[in-house]
């Protein structure tokens, strides 16, 4: 699996996939859900598989206050990495 940061300085380089965007704290039974979607959407369509989510969570950010995280960002990557996917996108 690719790791990809993406931030305001840095110029984005997206590839051709179908991609899962959210924070994916806890990689609970809907995200899983979510992420077998992928899958049989790139397996339908031939396209490579990616996730996207963010180094901070959303709320953080947009209201300021502090969020606690079920788990960190390097522990999410490898809970991610056992999808097999192609691309894991990170917004910085």
């Amino acid at each position: 699996m690719e790791i990809i940061h993406l931030s305001v300085d840095t110029p984005m380089q997206v590839h051709d996939s179908v991609c899962a965007l959210g924070f994916f704290d806890g990689v609970h039974l809907g995200h899983q859900q979510l992420l077998k979607e992928v899958e049989h959407i790139a397996k339908e369509k031939g396209l490579k598989k990616a996730i996207m989510t963010f180094s901070v969570h959303p709320k953080q950010i947009l209201e300021n206050n502090d969020y606690h995280y079920l788990m960190s960002l390097s522990e999410k990557i490898n809970i991610l990495k056992q999808w097999q996917f192609d691309y894991f996108y990170i917004i910085d």
